[in-house]
């Protein structure tokens, strides 16, 4: 039944056979060409008549260890965007998914083998005496000097303010290393051991202590690193009450202002503005 530009069925249930039929029948349809496409050796698999997720294209992905040439579930089929040039198709993608997921937890198991060695011997070398103690050091400083755990500062002003610091404490450091972003991490910390320890730790000490003091200055924030050092205590913020409180619980001392002074004065009357004329009319 057709009413205007839309169709009707009056047997739904004639409708609902009819569409598991006609799925029946191309599920079918899919799984004989699939076993075509399999047991023919050559020519081309056409993909576009097999059912959606029963192929995967072989073009833009990594072949994991077991998949070759030589399986029989690979295929080829034509490139959509170039017909002469043919591309390797997998037949079987449930195996393919357990190949890659095979080599990706032999992989895992590798480095986690190989890491965990290597961190041993970083410990082992971390911990040996002076020289151990200058490379630690140098492992925490050399992030700090390069701004890299200040993504939102921009690196020439941080360059400077890491100079300007520097230059307060007479600290001398390898500028020419520090300030290459090309330099590498091996390279910058046999630079950086070259300075005393302390000298850097202290760098690093007074950086953050004078970046938190800028933002004080800045945006009257609060200082805990400097009362720490200073050992006194960071004044605490005032919690003011909340709307259905009694707001005469706050504090007295620490309300700013005259609550008696009145925002305008007794005589006033807003008719005494003098408005444009546009707006009187």
């Amino acid at each position: 039944m057709t009413a205007g530009y839309v169709s009707y069925c009056l047997k739904p249930d004639e409708w609902r056979r009819k569409q598991e039929d006609a799925l029946e029948v191309c599920k079918q349809e899919a799984a004989r060409v699939m076993e075509e496409a399999r047991e023919q050796s050559d020519g081309t698999v056409e993909v576009d008549r097999l059912a959606p997720g029963s192929y995967r294209r072989l073009s833009h992905v990594q072949l994991p260890a077991g998949c070759s040439e030589s399986c029989p579930c690979r295929g080829e089929t034509c490139d959509a965007f170039n017909p002469t040039e043919p591309v390797a198709v997998c037949l079987d993608p449930p195996r393919f998914e357990a190949l890659r997921d095979a080599e990706r937890k032999a992989n895992e198991e590798l480095r986690a083998r190989r890491t965990s060695r290597d961190w041993k011997e970083a410990m082992e070398t971390l911990q040996g005496g002076d020289e151990g103690f200058a490379r630690m050091v140098s492992l925490l400083v050399w992030p700090v000097l390069r701004g890299e755990y200040r993504a939102y500062i921009e690196p020439e002003k941080w360059r400077a303010f890491v100079q300007g610091i520097a230059a307060q404490l007479e600290t001398p450091l390898p500028w020419a290393t520090v300030l290459d972003r090309e330099a590498e991490l091996g390279e910058g910390l046999k630079a950086l051991q070259t300075v005393k320890p302390q000298s850097l730790l202290l760098l690093c000490a007074a950086l953050n202590l004078a970046q938190e003091a800028e933002s004080a200055i800045r945006f009257a924030s609060p200082t805990p690193q400097l009362d720490a050092v200073l050992g006194r205590e960071t004044p605490r913020q005032i919690e003011f009450a909340a709307e259905d409180e009694d707001l005469d619980e706050v504090p007295q001392d620490v309300i700013a202002g005259d609550w008696d002074e009145k925002p305008f004065p007794e005589d006033y009357d807003p008719g005494d503005l003098d408005y444009p004329d546009e707006l009187e009319e």
